[in-house]
């Protein structure tokens, strides 16, 4: 895997947690806002 596939990748999956937000992400939102 290439750095350009490891950064697709990684955002990829940032974006599909951000399009459905779930307990878990909430937690990291509620933490990473406080």
């Amino acid at each position: 895997m290439t750095t350009l596939q490891a950064v697709l990748a990684s955002g990829l999956a940032a974006g599909l947690l951000t399009i459905t937000p779930g307990p878990d992400t909430a937690l990291v939102l509620r933490t990473a806002a406080a």
